[in-house]
């Protein structure tokens, strides 16, 4: 069998030379036991698709009936292909010695290398690190998406096709090849500072890594000419609901022709919405405690947040929303408030504050960033996402990120912790969680969660704005959250566990627990803070005892 063998193209590398796009189509995205079907390559010169290569493979068995629907082919015309090694050969010749992009391009090698193919075959496009890969780039320069696969990225820039996701594997690259043309132009609005630190972070593996190096070379010289953003089209001022007045517009707030329908198409009212954002407003105005039970489909993110726009703008009292997971913080914030903005036709005072690490600690930072001689494959990845980022965020916020499982690990070297310097600290007046707590300050409407408000009641109201009303949502997992704040105070060093264990012994141990006068303190806090009747310990014991035997534990 031929032996085959192609240089990868690095160094200087110019997106508007000459380069070739690859996609690897194959029966699944296991290169060790899933088969190519096809191979295709497009040469891009100037900009712009020059020359294009396809062959299709015998994959040397049936294909999955998926692939063959998305695909158009079939087991009898790739039963007459060649196999993939005749037709690596011809990609080989087809690329030469150009640089090479992919999305995803080491599993596409991965597909071409001895564990995919026959062992005489080498890789044919030489040592790793040559070749570009367009979903990590995407990853590091718009690094927002929720998903950065091919099509979803492609959706993102409006490209030429991205509007069907490609059926046969030279389409795929000639999007690849566009993709790429579009991240590089994003890098002159980058500004010259983050270039340069980022090349600096690369230049211990610039050998391992030529053609991510020269791509970054390619703007690092340029000047930085930041992208304006076109102005929205702000909605007449005379149609716009000012600013207080919501409290008098509630009413029609829900109804099938008001403010919510006019921004959202295809609205259907719900008249547990609107019963339930009254009542909610009803124990907000009058004072004391409230509990619904919202089901699925009801809406009850708008039905409380109206409530609690129109008390905060009309008395002047700021309302805490709490939620079980981050995740829910950042919707309410990005997605709800914004909605209700749109619909009253003029800002709201939101924001979001979260717990300590959560957001980037600019001295780990900086701590982080002076170990790059010695920093592993994933942390140099992470690095560089972190440069580009951090040149454009302005809240240092870790979900903006959408960390993979590997680098949420790696974000506890970077992120804030316990260990704060505060005021000592040479980065304070830049300080992320310092400027979240100011907006916090400022906001009519705090998205907080149940672990930062159990935090702030214990550190007598330090880690939160004073608020007058609180919302709890996902209530039903505040319980577990005070049980961990709990296991915190009482330092019960080893873990939750251990806490479980004196419950689960017997009351004496609990009663013993609870009796402590930190859990006391606490409970008066929490009583006094919300005007409530004080808790019996004893009770709450009992219903811990019996939800953890409804649990099962």
């Amino acid at each position: 069998m031929q032996e085959v063998e192609v240089k990868r193209g690095a160094g200087d590398w110019q997106p508007l030379g000459t380069w070739v796009a690859l996609a690897v189509a194959a029966t699944g995205p296991d290169p060790g036991q899933d088969r190519v079907i096809e191979l295709a390559a497009v040469r891009f010169e100037g900009g712009t698709p020059a020359a294009a290569f396809s062959r299709l493979v015998d994959p040397g068995g049936p294909l999955p009936p998926r692939v063959a629907a998305r695909t158009g082919l079939s087991d009898d015309l790739l039963s007459r292909q060649p196999p993939l090694a005749a037709a690596l050969g011809e990609l080989v010749g087809f690329v030469g010695d150009l640089p090479l992009v992919g999305h995803g391009v080491d599993s596409d090698l991965a597909f071409l290398s001895p564990a995919a193919t026959d062992a005489t075959v080498r890789p044919p496009l030489g040592p790793a690190g040559g070749a570009l890969d367009t979903h990590a780039l995407s990853r590091i320069l718009v690094p927002e998406l929720p998903n950065h696969g091919l099509a979803a990225v492609a959706r993102h820039f409006s490209l030429p096709g991205a509007d069907r996701l490609p059926r046969r594997a030279e389409s795929e690259a000639e999007l690849v090849g566009r993709l790429l043309l579009r991240l590089w132009q994003i890098l002159p609005g980058v500004p010259r500072e983050a270039r340069s630190a980022a090349q600096f972070w690369l230049e211990p593996v610039r050998e391992q890594m030529p053609a991510m190096y020269g791509f970054l070379a390619s703007a690092a010289a340029e000047p930085a000419t930041p992208v304006q953003p076109e102005p929205a089209s702000p909605r007449p001022e005379s149609d716009g609901v000012p600013r207080g007045g919501l409290a008098d517009r509630l009413n029609g707030f829900f109804a099938p022709a008001g403010l919510l329908a006019a921004v959202m198409s295809g609205y259907e009212t719900r008249p547990e919405q609107r019963e339930m954002c009254h009542r909610i407003y009803e124990v907000m105005s009058g004072g004391g405690v409230l509990g619904v039970e919202a089901g699925t489909g009801v809406g009850k993110s708008l039905a409380y947040l109206a409530p609690a726009v129109a008390i905060a703008e009309q008395a002047g009292e700021r309302v805490v929303v709490s939620t079980h997971t981050i995740p829910l913080q950042d919707q309410l914030a990005e997605t709800e408030l914004r909605l209700m903005a749109a619909a009253l036709g003029r800002p709201i005072k939101g924001a979001v504050l979260k717990g300590r690490a959560n957001y980037l600690c600019r001295r780990k930072w900086g701590e982080f960033r002076a170990g790059s001689l010695a920093a592993a494959d994933a942390e140099r990845f992470f690095g560089l996402r972190l440069i580009f980022w951090g040149a454009a965020t302005a809240h240092g916020d870790a979900a903006e990120l959408n960390l993979s499982g590997e680098e949420q690990a790696l974000w506890a070297m970077v992120g804030g912790d316990e260990a704060c310097w505060g005021g000592n600290c040479p980065h304070a007046r830049d300080c992320y969680v310092n400027r979240a707590r100011e907006r916090a300050a400022r906001a009519d409407v705090v998205v907080a969660n149940h672990a930062l408000v159990c935090s702030d009641l214990l550190a007598d109201g330090r880690l939160l704005p004073s608020y007058q009303h609180l919302v709890v949502d996902e209530a039903q997992h505040l319980d577990f959250d005070v049980l961990e704040q709990i296991r915190l105070l009482t330092n019960l060093e080893t873990n939750s566990e251990k806490l479980l264990q004196i419950i689960l012994i017997g009351q004496p141990e609990l009663a013993q627990l609870l009796a402590r006068p930190e859990l006391r303190q606490l409970n008066q806090r929490i009583t006094a803070r919300y005007n409530l009747e004080p808790l019996d310990l004893a009770e709450t014991g009992a219903y811990i005892h019996h939800r953890l035997q409804v649990a099962g534990m």
